[in-house]
């Protein structure tokens, strides 16, 4: 599933809109021209089809290159049930109910 999303790196001057790859109420993973660090913040804007736009920090966890662009894991910081319920609201207006397969963060099964 692909979300618009803005986002504004801590050294950027302005938001930038980016697309998700996916997004789960725990992070997501955006698409990227250029490698950020892992361990860079960012806060991450998503407008819901419902009420005001939600503002996520966040912080990028790993950064893969994929063809010419770079597919990054970003994890939410300091979610209230208020910011929750908006990730919900935005992912199940493309359809899509929360905890379905592909939805959660990977984890490492050993």
């Amino acid at each position: 599933m692909r979300v618009e999303a803005e986002v504004k790196f801590t050294s950027w001057h302005v938001y930038s809109l980016i697309y998700t790859i996916n997004i789960s109420k725990g992070g997501l993973n955006l698409e990227m021209p250029e490698e950020p660090k892992t361990g860079s913040k960012l806060t991450v804007r998503i407008n819901p089809p419902e009420g005001e736009p939600i503002m996520i920090d966040a912080v990028v966890r790993h950064a893969t290159k994929s063809g010419s662009r770079w597919s990054v894991g970003v994890q939410f910081e300091s979610l209230d049930i208020k910011k929750r319920e908006g990730i919900e609201r935005a992912i199940r207006s493309h359809g899509v109910i929360p905890g379905q397969s592909g939805l959660t963060p990977r984890t490492d099964k050993k």
